[in-house]
């Protein structure tokens, strides 16, 4: 594990120790001072920034003590009197040290983190404080406006071969799953940290074999359930393409009826292409689950709720499951037979305060399930909804970390005592889908462990 209980204590500017030598020597030892870190702009008019490097300045605050070898070390500078090095051979912290909880957003001016304490002792944490948050603030800042961007897509990290040596690319994961990255490529921040990792093909790899073809069916035939294939090694369109949806058939006709196809759901456009590319491979639609949930940031006064920010959940909450079913349904009309199940929430049958778009966009889900469904039932399309609870997604994973205290009143409030699982979900959507669901027609079927029957 990254040694974060390691002694950071020289890990400080030279002239700090002359300034606490300085102090000593003026009889400020016991003169209390107050270090406001704060920082004077966001870059770019990003408005705010996000905080991170808590626990690391915490381990590293709870570990200070200046040893023989230190001692010695500072000895050997010829800098500083017997005094104040018998001084820090005694070190010990008396300081409060206040600061924003993790993952919170942060802004110009404002203290982050205030060390109140004797100065000479404040004088010996600047530069540990500093180094700690910049680089890790810097890091989450950039994930939330990568993953804000993205509108509900997901954002691995990926910054492990870039990063300013192992400290860097391990905290630097550790930022950014902080910063809203919802997993990263570096194995050592999963087993250390509990950030998901994970990761498909190399280049390598497609270049190993004689054809891109062959490297696609080796890595099948080795995951045949979970394949993402690179295809952009040589030429995506004329042969990155077409060998994966070879090798996609071959997957399906062993058995794995399986293909990912990226898009934008609340672009019209893309959806129209992804389904049309899925009647392609298959030939035809027979099933659907819509499936997609993003929030906006959490206000306890919706009066606060930025315009484009409630634009944004709804684009893709609701209309997203509208672009979905509108091709969805043209292809399950052709052959007169489908099922549909759309995804809302348990945000769609109750109000839940402080998030205002996301109910407002699962209560129009359940809406437009109930409307579609009688307009296509007597086309043999059957359309239900589904309205899980707090579930074991990485969305949740992430809260728990970020806001224990919080996620543990609301697995708490679950009379069922946990959180769902995906299989449970899923489970649910595929006996919807099936014949034994036959006479199930715009109806909503809760999966939240008892909560909205309190």
């Amino acid at each position: 594990m990254l040694d974060v209980k390691r002694n950071l204590t020289t890990m400080t500017d030279f002239y700090e120790l002359t300034m606490s030598a300085g102090y000593l020597d003026e009889g400020y030892v016991d003169k209390i001072a107050v270090f406001d870190m704060f920082f004077r702009r966001v870059p770019d008019g990003g408005g705010y920034a996000i905080m991170a490097g808590l626990q690391q300045f915490i381990d590293a605050v709870d570990h200070l003590k200046f040893t023989g070898e230190d001692i010695d070390y500072l000895r050997s500078t010829k800098a500083f009197d017997e005094k104040f090095l018998t001084y820090l051979a005694n070190f010990k912290l008396h300081c409060n040290i206040w600061a924003i909880e993790e993952g919170m957003p942060i802004f110009p001016q404002e203290p982050i983190v205030t060390v109140e304490g004797p100065a000479i002792e404040c004088q010996l944490l600047e530069t540990l404080l500093l180094v700690t948050f910049n680089h890790q603030c810097l890091i989450a800042t950039k994930a939330n406006r990568i993953t804000r961007a993205a509108e509900g897509r997901t954002v691995l990290e990926f910054g492990s071969r870039r990063a300013q040596g192992y400290d860097g690319a391990i905290l630097g994961a550790r930022a950014a799953y902080i910063g809203g990255c919802q997993g990263t490529a570096c194995v050592l921040s999963d087993r250390d940290y509990k950030i998901p990792a994970g990761g498909t093909m190399a280049h390598s790899w497609v270049q190993m074999f004689d054809s891109e073809y062959e490297a696609f069916k080796a890595y099948a035939d080795i995951y045949p359930d979970n394949c993402v294939f690179l295809v952009d090694t040589y030429n995506v369109l004329k042969s990155g393409v077409p060998n994966a949806i070879r090798v996609a058939k071959e997957l399906e006709a062993e058995g794995h009826n399986a293909i990912g196809i990226r898009c934008d759901i609340s672009d019209e456009a893309q959806v129209k292409a992804a389904v049309e590319k899925a009647v392609a491979v298959f030939g035809k639609l027979d099933i659907a689950y819509n499936n997609v949930g993003i929030h906006a940031a959490v206000r306890e006064d919706l009066a606060e709720t930025e315009g484009w920010d409630f634009d944004r959940v709804i684009s893709v909450n609701l209309r997203g499951v509208w672009n979905c079913m509108k091709y969805e349904l043209v292809e399950m009309k052709k052959h007169g037979k489908g099922a549909i199940v759309n995804c809302s929430s348990q945000g769609g049958l109750v109000g839940i305060p402080c998030i205002g778009a996301y109910n407002a966009s699962k209560h129009g889900v359940l809406g437009l399930t109930k409307s579609a469904a009688l307009e296509y039932a007597r086309q043999g399309i059957r359309i239900n909804a589904i309205c899980p609870g707090t579930c074991e997604t990485p969305m949740v994973r992430q809260a728990i970390e970020q806001s224990p205290d919080h996620m543990a009143r609301v697995i708490d409030a679950i009379p069922l005592g946990r959180v769902g699982k995906a299989e449970e979900i899923a489970s649910m959507v595929l006996l919807l889908c099936s014949d034994y669901a036959g006479f199930a027609i715009g109806q909503t079927w809760a999966m939240d462990g008892g909560y909205t029957a309190m």
